[in-house]
């Protein structure tokens, strides 16, 4: 049941991902995409700085959990960003029906 709706999602989103991108402006994408880059190497580098300052296996826990607590926000917030534009999408598709009636 997972991987069919897994399945679904990817194959619904795939068209909509390249549309929202064929609309939007090259240059704009590029720098949003590369300032996330940005900011994930600057997390990993965070992590990876405390996790060579733990002396101990409960400081590399700690190190770990906080790393964890992070992908999991980052995760929700892709999830809703996503639903988000799948959302706008439906609606524009819904106003283009209702002007062909």
């Amino acid at each position: 049941m997972k991987i069919a709706l897994l399945v679904g999602l990817t194959l619904l989103t795939a068209p909509l991902s390249q549309q929202a991108f064929a609309d939007d402006d090259f240059a704009a994408h590029r720098t949003q995409a590369l300032a996330k880059i940005d900011g994930h190497i600057q997390k990993l580098q965070e992590h990876k700085g405390c996790v060579s300052a733990a002396s101990t296996k409960e400081a590399m826990a700690a190190c770990h959990s906080e790393m964890k607590t992070w992908r999991e926000n980052e995760k929700t917030q892709h999830a809703e960003a996503v639903k988000s534009r799948i959302d706008d999408k439906i609606k524009k598709l819904q106003d283009k029906k209702a002007q062909l009636k």
